[in-house]
């Protein structure tokens, strides 16, 4: 056709000088629209039809639409397209299909493409109407419920309850359509199957909202993956869109809501006002399900940041206990309790793919049925200095959270303040429910002591880096009855671990050479308490 359209908003923002921004003709955020002449389609015999386009892409911040209207433009019916693009993609070429429902019949129909920009550009052509097919069956990517956590410990596991918007994108009913939740243990074990039968799902129709009626809880540590995936009567025009799976992790300690850093993220300048200093905190929500008698405490917090021209800054850590007593899913001041803070100093070599453990200044026992918030909280001196967080976009959270509105039992994912972070609302909607922050809790079961291991015990790690051995010495104050010694990787699996009996003083030798390079966690828990040390295996 000879419909085509280029938008280059970064050249519109900065006038093409990649070291300016705002200094062009029309600043970012952006909005520009193509509409196409009127189409006749009133003579038309096919059953259905699509619009086809091929795109040149790459994504900051921006969002894309594609909208029809079969009464001339009076009336549009806009479709958001490229969700799934991260922010600073690579640039991206691929063609789109989209039906147009009722737009054969219709003497006036339009076509429109509208580019709301915030960086880099948006370049479309080849726009053709095309005969739609009659059967196409797919699960939506912009809806579907994962795990309440990327990765949980077995201690505090509850059931997972599954959600996924279908439509039948296609020009004909299709029948014996079935959606279908398989989760995989280890990449070999099926250990849960269930389906959701829709019978019948008419031409270019979605389903929405529609829970399974089953759930599914892990009874031990391992990766995961659960896989949605639709069927009908009727070969599928389309089979790469039948199928969505998310992968999620048990682990023995380490509670996070995503497996790792895929972006950094910071609040724009117009959260706050002028000379305002840029004040923030970003983390997560955590839930204790029932422990049924076993203590268990929070010992530790990770995250992730960029430290570039931070060196010196000291943001927190702190761990909140919340009551959500006007039950709007957000947190106010008057409903959350301090129990524990650690802060870091930031040395300014720090990276968003740099996960970072600190200590709590006190060990906190969780109770039962009870909801947590663990923010990285930063008091910024100024409107100029600005901290950079690690976040990850690997999870969209939204029909989970919405699963469980419907089951009254609310869980969530990230939490963001602005401002005053004494008196500041946390918000439950974050930068979106698909951005989290690399924020983590960490968990350890217990026999009853709430102290960490006094810093009179020696505990000495090396060397570091290690490649082959691992040394350990240790010199306690007193002889520990028993002694229980750990090493964890970063998704908190223990990977391997030994126990000692009437022990006071030793050497202990741990062969490393099998495991994957990357940083570890050695824990030493005795009767007194639990002291932990970081440790690097390189290649």
């Amino acid at each position: 056709s000879d419909l085509g359209m280029v938008f280059n908003s970064d050249q519109y923002d900065s006038n093409g000088d990649e070291n300016t921004t705002g200094q062009g003709p029309c600043t970012a955020v952006q909005e520009g629209e193509l509409i196409s002449p009127t189409i006749d389609l009133s003579n038309t015999s096919v059953a259905g039809v699509s619009l086809q386009f091929t795109q040149l892409t790459r994504q900051f911040q921006s969002q894309y639409f594609v909208g029809f209207s079969i009464n001339n433009g009076e009336d549009w019916t806009e479709i958001e397209i490229n969700t799934e693009l991260a922010v600073n993609s690579d640039p991206i070429i691929s063609t789109i299909r989209l039906p147009l429902p009722g737009a054969v019949g219709s003497s006036q129909v339009k076509v429109k493409f509208r580019y709301l920009a915030n960086y880099y550009y948006w370049a479309i052509d080849d726009v053709r109407l095309i005969e739609q097919e009659a059967n196409n069956l797919r699960v939506n990517d912009n809806f579907y419920a994962v795990a309440q956590n990327a990765a949980t410990p077995l201690i505090v596991t509850e059931p997972i309850h599954f959600l996924a918007d279908i439509s039948n994108v296609g020009a004909s009913t299709q029948t014996g359509v079935n959606l279908n939740m398989t989760i995989i243990q280890d990449a070999a074990t099926e250990v849960y199957n269930e389906d959701l039968d829709y019978n019948e799902v008419a031409g270019n129709f979605t389903v929405e909202n529609i829970p399974f009626a089953g759930s599914f809880t892990p009874s031990s540590t391992g990766s995961y993956t659960g896989t949605y995936s639709i069927s009908g009567d009727a070969a599928d025009f389309d089979p790469s869109d039948n199928a969505l799976s998310f992968d999620f992790i048990v682990t023995d300690s380490v509670w996070a809501k995503e497996l790792n850093a895929t972006r950094n993220i910071v609040p724009a300048d117009n959260n706050w006002d002028d000379g305002e200093p840029h004040t923030w905190g970003y983390g997560n929500h955590f839930f204790v399900p029932e422990l049924n008698g076993t203590p268990l405490f929070a010992t530790s917090a990770s995250f992730s940041l960029i430290g570039t021209g931070l060196a010196g800054e000291t943001p927190l850590l702190v761990l909140y206990q919340w009551a959500d007593t006007n039950n709007d899913g957000n947190v106010q001041d008057t409903e959350r309790s301090f129990l524990a803070f650690a802060s870091y100093l930031i040395n300014g070599t720090e990276t968003e793919d740099e996960l970072i453990t600190v200590g709590f200044d006190s060990q906190v026992q969780l109770e039962s049925n009870t909801h947590y918030i663990l923010m990285l909280e930063y008091t910024a001196p100024d409107a100029n200095t600005d901290l950079f967080l690690g976040g990850s976009e690997a999870y969209d959270y939204a029909a989970m959270i919405f699963v469980n509105e419907v089951l009254v039992r609310p869980r969530f994912a990230s939490m963001l303040a602005i401002g005053d972070l004494s008196t500041a609302e946390f918000n439950s909607n974050g930068f979106g429910r698909d951005i989290v922050p690399v924020v983590r809790l960490n968990v350890t079961p217990g026999t009853g002591t709430t102290d960490p291991l006094s810093p009179n015990n020696v505990v000495e790690v090396y060397p570091n880096p290690v490649q082959d051995v691992l040394n350990v010495d240790y010199d306690l104050e007193q002889t520990a009855q028993n002694l229980n010694v750990r090493i964890l990787d970063v998704s908190g699996k223990v990977v391997l671990e030994r126990q000692y009996s009437q022990t006071q003083k030793d050497n202990i030798e741990f062969n490393v050479k099998q495991f994957a390079a990357g940083t570890y966690q050695l824990q030493l828990t005795t009767e007194n308490g639990t002291t932990s040390r970081r440790f690097v295996i390189a290649k």
